[in-house]
């Protein structure tokens, strides 16, 4: 009995994982920059405000014109999967994270 409940509690989480994963992507709201704006003072003290702010915009605008650019349409488990059958040119967790840092 211990068993089938190890069971269901690993199909649950695997089935939270598989949803969120097919999830379609979301769009910026204002709170979200917001939100990484003061992220990054509480960073430290010496932190600039107005960098801040305009570090968060360019991370979630930069973010948005990649998804775009990626023609993301789905969620990562399925936008990845187009990817690998070169059905979409770029979107891949190493591609997000090398033209992020460009």
């Amino acid at each position: 009995e211990q068993m089938i409940a190890k069971l269901r509690v690993g199909l649950a989480l695997l089935a939270a994982v598989v949803l969120v994963a097919c999830g379609a992507p979301q769009k910026q709201a204002p709170a979200d920059v917001a939100g990484l704006t003061q992220a990054l003072i509480s960073l430290d003290p010496v932190v600039d405000p107005a960098e801040a702010a305009r570090a968060a915009e360019i991370a979630y605008n930069y973010s948005l014109v990649l998804r775009q650019d990626y023609n993301v349409t789905d969620g990562a488990l399925m936008h990845n999967a187009k990817v690998n059958q070169g059905l979409r040119p770029r979107g891949l967790c190493w591609h997000w994270a090398d033209d992020l840092q460009t």
